[in-house]
């Protein structure tokens, strides 16, 4: 009997194979975009339903299961994320308040308000001084998320001299918001 056939007579063990076989590229995939291990555990279940139900209604024909359940996970964690988004955010490459979430990457954690509000004043002042090239660069990797790959060939340079661009890049923005934060908590 056909692997299609075992998964559409719900047969433990070939469910059990498709989730060991396609589980390590699920989670992966879920945890790099923000997930935890629950949240691919639960919607690689629920796609393993509408794959099921899939191969029943409308008797799929699949070469390669594995690849196409992988792709419904991938897909429905997009659509997911998607719905999740609370409302469509506009994003101007000079407003340096889209940058905030940038500060929990230098390892910051929220503690009191006012060092917050410096924090946020420090980001704001910090944007506004670095490069426009730094500025754009930096604005398509972290917020638009962009690959390195498609922002060198959007620039006209090699992949490794976006890369080495990026990181001083941000080398630069982050040495420039350290000091403007000293000088707002020595300032008081």
């Amino acid at each position: 009997m056909g692997f299609a056939k075992r998964l559409k007579n719900e047969e433990t063990e070939a469910i059990q194979d498709l989730i060991i076989n396609t589980q390590g590229k699920c989670f992966k995939y879920i945890t790099r975009r923000g997930g935890t291990i629950e949240e691919a555990k639960d919607l690689m279940n629920e796609m393993m339903i509408r794959l099921i139900q899939k191969l029943r209604i409308n008797n799929l024909q699949l070469i390669n299961i594995n690849a196409y359940y992988t792709k419904m996970v991938k897909n429905a964690w997009l659509e997911q994320k998607r719905k999740n988004k609370q409302a469509p955010q506009v994003l101007a490459l000079d407003d340096p308040d889209q940058y905030l979430h940038i500060v929990r990457q230098m390892g910051y954690r929220p503690e009191e308000g006012d060092l917050i509000d410096k924090r946020i004043l420090a980001v704001r002042e910090s944007w506004q001084d670095i490069k426009p090239d730094c500025r754009s660069l930096l604005h398509q990797y972290y917020v638009l998320e962009e690959k390195l790959i498609g922002i060198a060939e959007k620039m006209g340079y090699t992949y490794n001299f976006v890369r080495v661009k990026k990181k001083r890049c941000w080398d630069a923005f982050e040495k420039i918001f350290f000091l403007k934060l000293k000088k707002l908590l020595e300032d008081g």
